[in-house]
């Protein structure tokens, strides 16, 4: 009966692992939950799926409402700033503060400020919004290959 109650617990937090894994969470938060479901079944699973299953659908759309708001701000400097533009990358996160070398480039002219400008209009008029139900409807393989990626991020 005790063997058989661990082989169940060990099935649960292999496959709690990989349910964790492709659910809708950062890097970070699913390599943690993977290696404690895997490491220490028997006090993880029920924390697991009492507290772990949140997917953050919330919080990915509340990001992406944030990102348009720090879009519109931007967008409002960069029409009192005319003639500047940086070009690089600004990530605040931890990942980047820590162990990228990123960096920004200031122009101080019009001539190839409005350069960058028509640039960048002509990439954001190429491109599209992805919804998250596009994300939902693709097959279990892309979505396991998409999720797979993410985890080498913290490594990269």
């Amino acid at each position: 009966m005790i063997v058989a109650l661990v082989v169940v617990f060990e099935i649960l937090g292999l496959l709690s692992a990989v349910h964790s894994i492709m659910s809708s969470r950062t890097p970070q938060g699913s390599i943690a939950w993977a290696v404690s479901l895997i490491a220490l079944p028997y006090v993880s699973v029920p924390a697991y799926w009492v507290f772990g299953r949140n997917k953050f659908r919330g919080h990915v759309f509340a990001r992406q409402h944030e990102l348009e708001l720090i879009d519109d701000v931007i967008r409002q400097a960069n029409d009192q700033i005319t003639g500047v533009t940086a070009v690089g990358t600004a990530n605040f996160d931890n990942h980047s503060f820590r162990l990228n070398f990123e960096i920004t480039t200031v122009v101080f002219d019009a001539d190839s400020a409005g350069k960058v400008e028509r640039i960048f209009q002509n990439d954001f008029s190429a491109s599209r919004l992805i919804q998250p139900d596009e994300y939902e409807n693709k097959p279990h393989w892309f979505k396991l290959a998409v999720r797979t990626a993410r985890l080498t991020v913290p490594a990269l």
